[in-house]
């Protein structure tokens, strides 16, 4: 399957693997209300279970642009919080005892070259690496802005950059809770989406959850539901899922907005959340 997947995307053209892609997305759409229903979950199982192999760690909610719609919540209630150098050691030293080599760390955020001591991150998950976990791979997601911090990055560190730039952006419409749409209501939430295969498992201040989306979810609900050390390989976080699934917009059909949208359930979240 590999060597096929391979051969697709050296011989067709960019513009037929987007069409190919998009219909991916359409089918995907179409049957994603079915999928997750009851019904469907107890004849096929789960449809997306958490990782066990990767993690991305919202280093810091803090941001530099203020995207409509951002899954972080880093425009709709902005804030200083940050993770402290004593939670990503706490993160290392985990790792180290419970034997995990993570095949790849994402530090996220949020922007997290915003974070005062992102070297001294950087640097403390490089060590991991180096004396511990040869093959994990290091992942900075950002936004680009900050070139001159960029450029001090070390080359052992990948640089997913969306180069934004700009506060103009489509987003999915991630303050839109399934639990507000008719058409979601009574799914079975378990099911997790696409974040949970692509992105892995997510580390911030408040715990471990099986995708960072869903610890930002809990950073503006207030529902401390995070796990406090590293979850067993048998922990599917099935309670996270269940609860913060149901608030997510990606959990639903797959959609681009530009302006934002909110459903009653985020407007009352961030409404008490500024009290």
């Amino acid at each position: 399957m590999s060597v096929y997947r391979t051969y697709i995307k050296k011989h067709l053209s960019k513009k037929l693997q987007n069409n190919l892609t998009n219909l991916k997305i359409f089918l995907l759409d179409f049957i994603r209300p079915i999928r997750v229903s009851k019904l469907a979950t107890r004849i096929f199982g789960f449809q997306y279970k958490r990782s066990n192999n990767s993690i991305e760690i919202d280093i810091t909610y803090k941001c530099n642009l203020s995207c409509p719609n951002c899954n972080r919540s880093c425009t709709q209630a902005p804030t200083e919080e940050s993770m402290t150098i004593e939670q990503i050691q706490d993160f290392i030293k985990q790792s180290i005892e419970k034997n995990i080599k993570w095949r790849k760390i994402s530090l996220v955020g949020g922007e997290p070259l915003v974070h005062p001591n992102i070297f001294e991150i950087i640097n403390l998950i490089l060590d991991y690496k180096n004396h511990f976990s040869r093959k994990t791979k290091i992942c900075l997601v950002t936004n680009g802005i900050l070139e001159e911090e960029l450029n001090k990055v070390p080359k052992d560190v990948i640089i997913i950059n969306s180069n934004k730039k700009t506060v103009v952006n489509k987003f999915s419409s991630f303050n839109i809770a399934p639990i507000d749409l008719d058409e979601y209501k009574n799914k079975d939430f378990r099911n997790g989406c696409q974040i949970l295969k692509y992105c892995g498992m997510g580390l911030n201040m408040y715990g471990y959850y099986p995708c960072a989306v869903a610890g930002g979810i809990d950073r503006v609900f207030k529902l401390n539901k995070g796990r406090k050390s590293i979850p067993d390989k048998s922990d599917l976080m099935l309670d996270e899922l269940d609860t913060f699934c149901k608030l997510c917009g990606h959990f639903k059909k797959h959609d681009n907005v530009i302006s934002s949208k909110m459903s009653q359930t985020w407007e009352r979240a961030y409404k008490n959340l500024n009290k």
